[in-house]
């Protein structure tokens, strides 16, 4: 929610969905922070990142430090969904970090994270049917 909520000035209601493995997190810091959401917004707490219950494609998908805690099957299983619920011509972007080799975890890393290097993220993002591009 920390890339999705400074977006919802910009989106009509009812347009942010938000899919979360670890609900709890964006919870707690709305109740930190004392925010309520502005706009009609639709939560997913999900670790399957499965959006196709909304019955909707979206031409835009963040995935903002949720896939630097994945597993690496967990990677592909979030493309693969992602991929699902895209529009033609849809972009998604993924902040990830970057490494000289791939964490091999079983499940969530969080609190810490996950490192993949860029020839595995080029091939999970093929698979997907997603072009791959790492940007600064």
């Amino acid at each position: 929610l920390s890339a999705g909520f400074p977006l919802l000035e910009f989106l009509e209601d009812g347009r942010y969905v938000g899919i979360e493995p670890n609900g709890w997190l964006v919870e707690a810091a709305l109740a930190e922070l004392s925010l309520t959401t502005p706009k009609a917004c639709t939560f997913l707490w999900r670790s399957d990142f499965d959006a196709a219950e909304c019955g909707v494609t979206f031409d835009f998908a963040i995935a903002h430090s949720v896939l630097s805690h994945a597993a690496g099957w967990q990677l592909d299983a979030c493309l693969l969904r992602v991929r699902d619920v895209m529009a033609d011509g849809g972009v998604f972007l993924a902040s990830l970090r970057l490494g000289g080799i791939d964490t091999h975890a079983d499940q969530w890393v969080y609190p810490d994270v996950a490192y993949f290097t860029v020839e595995t993220l080029r091939e999970v993002a093929a698979h997907a049917g997603f072009s791959f591009e790492v940007l600064p």
